[in-house]
């Protein structure tokens, strides 16, 4: 082995010694190999092909402003770039709507599959409040409420009065809002 090239294309002039049982191995890999089917396709070491159907497939982090609606596009800027194109129209097919905040920009995750880009992911920078426990006593009626971070959606606080809930009758009112 002596004089064999490097991946870099310089030359190795150190030797390669093996030990007897590398030996045994590599002689019993190439014994199978040599053994099998001969149909097979040949090992290549060239770049990977991409599945059928994903050639061309991009993923991309861009910026948007403003709400995003389901099954609408919007103009998303191309993060971290100037040149030109720096900007591409999207598809929202993933969540039933992104509320903007204003002129805040916000970041999402982008594939560009064939032709059509399309909304993958976006910056979950919204905290609501998610009711977790109910909690009913003579005196009163305690939710407890953790914080959430989500896409889309309201998370509307809402708000019982009891004036004594061991004698107060819970209205269908008060009720709808827990069952929706």
């Amino acid at each position: 082995m002596a004089g064999a090239n490097k991946p870099d294309g310089k030359s190795n002039t150190q030797r390669v010694s093996f030990t007897r049982r590398d030996a045994d191995r590599i002689g019993r890999a190439v014994r199978t190999v040599e053994s099998g089917d001969k149909k097979g396709n040949a090992l290549t070491f060239g770049n990977r092909q991409q599945p059928s159907g994903a050639a061309g497939a991009t993923i991309r982090v861009a910026t948007f402003t403003g709400d995003w609606n389901y099954n609408t596009s919007k103009v998303v800027s191309f993060y971290g770039q100037t040149s030109t194109p720096n900007t591409a129209t999207v598809d929202n097919i993933m969540f039933a709507k992104v509320p903007g905040q204003g002129t805040v920009t916000i970041t999402c995750v982008v594939a560009k599959y064939g032709t059509s880009w399309q909304l993958v992911n976006a910056a979950h920078n919204i905290i609501g409040l998610m009711l977790q426990d109910f909690n009913l006593s003579t005196s009163e009626l305690r939710i407890t409420r953790s914080s959430v971070n989500f896409v889309g959606g309201t998370a509307d606080a809402q708000v019982i009065s009891v004036a004594n809930c061991s004698t107060q009758v819970a209205s269908s009112t008060s009720q709808s809002l827990f069952f929706g």
